[in-house]
């Protein structure tokens, strides 16, 4: 049986945070060929190199910012090169306060508002940018799907 994403191309943002690789990882056991995004200089995660290690060409790696549009639409060029055009596109990238954090975390009323700020423009704008630009091109072919 054929694998439902076979042949087709996965995006997917925040490649190397915590849910990253597990997006990645349910993308390539459904048969897609699979680009992390992630900024330049985040730290690869474990759990994203050992997928690596054992997928290989299957997942890529490409630097883009979702709060930078060039950026953005540099990836989108390089990606509808090799491996392809994206049929699929995770919107995965965002900022919280992760319930580990301990005494990093803030309550509401004690939440700086850069911080907050920080938040809307990763989690929403950084969203609709990727929609944008990866979207726009899934709305001309006719095909694809986004996750948010």
């Amino acid at each position: 049986m054929t694998p439902p994403l076979d042949g087709r191309v996965a995006v997917v943002t925040g490649a190397l945070g915590r849910l990253g690789p597990v997006w990645c990882e349910a993308l390539l056991d459904a048969g897609a060929t699979v680009v992390g995004l992630d900024r330049a200089g985040a730290p690869r995660s474990e759990a994203y190199a050992s997928l690596q290690r054992r997928v290989g060409s299957r997942l890529r790696l490409m630097e883009a910012d979702v709060l930078d549009r060039a950026s953005l639409l540099a990836v989108r060029e390089r990606c509808e090169e090799e491996p392809g055009p994206a049929t699929v596109l995770v919107n995965n990238a965002g900022v919280d306060q992760p319930p580990d954090a301990g005494s990093g975390r803030a309550r509401i009323d004690d939440l700086p508002v850069d911080q907050f700020r920080r938040m809307v423009e990763v989690n929403l704008l950084g969203t609709f940018q990727m929609t944008q630009v990866f979207g726009g091109r899934m709305a001309e072919r006719g095909q694809g799907a986004i996750i948010n």
